[in-house]
């Protein structure tokens, strides 16, 4: 649910030599203030695996989260960024690298290697996530109502969540937006 000016995301600096910007799993500010866990390598990837570890990328480096992410498309091409995540989950349909079970799926790993040291920061209120899972109970109103951009990622969605996982400030400022389908086809299933 976009909040924010898009013009602000988009006006995200991006350093030189980086390829995007993303909101980093371990924003010191977040993680502190509403105990969300941070997320690093080690929760996406086979650490046994020797490709994984001939990376050299040390296991409790910080992640980043691949929902929300300003891209330099000229970087992009010219660095063949999509040849490159396309390697890696070419190569993981052989090796499991990362699983799809691990922390989130099969897009988050290969990004996470192809984007390495190559990526800038997005602030924090533009990707407030976990909302679709019990960390999300943990924002408090005045965080929600700064945020600009919210995301349910997780198991739960705003239309198919249990009550009792909803932060219901969240939700609240998603069904404002939410219109009903004139078919009814689609239905609020909680």
């Amino acid at each position: 649910l976009v909040l924010g000016d898009i013009q602000e995301l988009f006006d995200t600096w991006i350093a030189p030599g980086h390829l995007a910007a993303f909101d980093n799993n371990c924003n010191k500010d977040v993680v502190e203030r509403f105990k969300v866990y941070p997320t690093s390598y080690k929760s996406y990837f086979n650490y046994s695996h020797p490709i994984i570890r001939k990376l050299g990328i040390p296991p409790l480096t910080c992640g980043f989260n691949a929902g929300v992410y300003v891209a330099n498309v000229c970087a992009w091409v010219n660095a063949h960024v999509t040849n490159q995540l396309e390697y890696w989950t070419r190569l993981n349909q052989k090796e499991i690298l990362y699983g799809v079970n691990s922390a989130s799926g099969v897009t988050q790993p290969p990004m996470l290697l192809v984007f390495h040291n190559r990526y800038s920061a997005i602030d924090s209120l533009w990707h407030v996530r976990h909302l679709g899972g019990r960390q999300g109970l943990r924002y408090d109103k005045d965080y929600l109502q700064q945020a600009r951009l919210l995301h349910w990622n997780g198991n739960y969605k705003p239309w198919n969540m249990p009550l009792e996982s909803v932060n219901p400030i969240a939700i609240k400022m998603w069904e404002k937006y939410y219109v009903p389908d004139p078919t009814g086809t689609f239905t609020l299933s909680r």
